[in-house]
């Protein structure tokens, strides 16, 4: 889903590189583009739930309040466009990743207890593809780890210490991604503030593997 948000979307595209710059795309012959508009507080939000339960009911996702421990690999591509924030310089950083992990499938808190960002800080030069590879990410140190309202990330560094904690800590069920409600996963280009204004770019080549999945799910932007 993308920019379900109302209050915070910016127009985006599937581009072919009619309106973006974009060339070769990793998959495929597209992507999927979009901008920071500060103007009116407008940023691109690729929202992602997992993959139907049911094709009849799109109100149930199989990612909200998947077990966190299946959550092994993702990786994603991505087209920067324009960078006016950093001049000339590249700025991988405003193409991030965020988790949103809760510490059981029946905490009370309404969207995530604890939130785990991943930036990147390599490649982003304008005109070009980045691929940013986060094998086994839930060992992998996040960029930043914030906890939501009242509840508590453990001083988790990781995806796995928080998972860890939660089980020694709360005595719960076993830590999970995003409920029913809310998304697990978000793809951003920028954030709606002023020193991201005019930032624009694409994804493509979502790849997500889950422990408990045989086959990688892979998502072509078209």
């Amino acid at each position: 889903m993308i920019n379900r948000d109302v209050g915070a979307s910016t127009t985006f595209v599937f581009d072919d590189g009619t309106l973006y710059n974009i060339t070769e795309p990793p998959l495929g012959d597209g992507a999927l583009c979009g901008s920071v508009d500060i103007t009116s507080g407008d940023k691109l939000i690729l929202e992602y739930f997992g993959d139907l339960t049911d094709p009849t009911d799109v109100t149930g996702y199989d990612l909200q309040n998947r077990h966190l421990k299946h959550l092994r690999g993702i990786k994603y591509s991505f087209w920067v466009e324009s960078c006016p924030t950093a001049g000339s310089s590249p700025c991988p950083n405003e193409f991030y990743l965020n988790i949103y992990a809760r510490k059981s499938a029946t905490s009370t808190s309404p969207w995530y207890d604890c939130r785990f960002d991943f930036v990147p800080t390599e490649g982003g030069q304008v005109g070009t593809w980045t691929t940013f590879d986060l094998y086994d990410i839930k060992n992998l140190a996040a960029s930043n780890v914030n906890p939501n309202g009242s509840s508590t990330c453990h001083g988790a560094t990781t995806i796995q210490e928080y998972i860890d904690a939660v089980t020694t800590n709360d005595i719960t069920d076993e830590a999970v991604l995003g409920n029913m409600a809310f998304y697990p996963l978000a793809l951003n280009i920028g954030d709606s503030a002023a020193p991201d204004a005019g930032v624009s770019g694409c994804y493509d080549a979502l790849h997500i593997k889950l422990s408990d999945e045989e086959a990688t799910r892979v998502y072509d932007f078209e």
